[in-house]
């Protein structure tokens, strides 16, 4: 069993790549805890949420959800070397203080 607070973020920090090959999820929180973590991600293309997240330089989107396509995709982000462009992107666009916050605040008001 994992320890919420430490090995998760280990697992994802010594992960090469994380995939999320789903096409049913609304968001895909695990993308965004493996970009906070450095690590480039790979979701399938029409996924919804999931592949909203990935961005040319810190994922890749499979063509569909086989295989083959899966497995191209992988082979791809496993050519992205970026850790720091992974934080950077989960950091501006799903940071609290960064994003989250100021979107609540946005549509909220002060």
């Amino acid at each position: 069993m994992l320890d919420p607070a430490t090995d998760l973020v280990d697992a994802y920090s010594s992960a090469w790549v994380t995939v999320l090959p789903s096409m049913r999820e609304a968001f895909g929180l695990v993308l965004v805890e493996s970009l906070a973590c450095g690590t480039p991600i790979v979701a399938v293309a029409g996924s919804g949420g999931p592949a909203e997240i990935v961005q040319p330089g810190i994922g890749v989107l499979a063509s569909e959800a086989t295989r083959s396509a899966l497995a191209a995709a992988i082979a791809q982000a496993l050519d992205l070397d970026d850790r720091d462009a992974c934080r950077r992107e989960a950091t501006q666009h799903y940071g609290w203080d960064e994003a989250i916050v100021p979107l609540l605040l946005e549509v909220y008001g002060n």
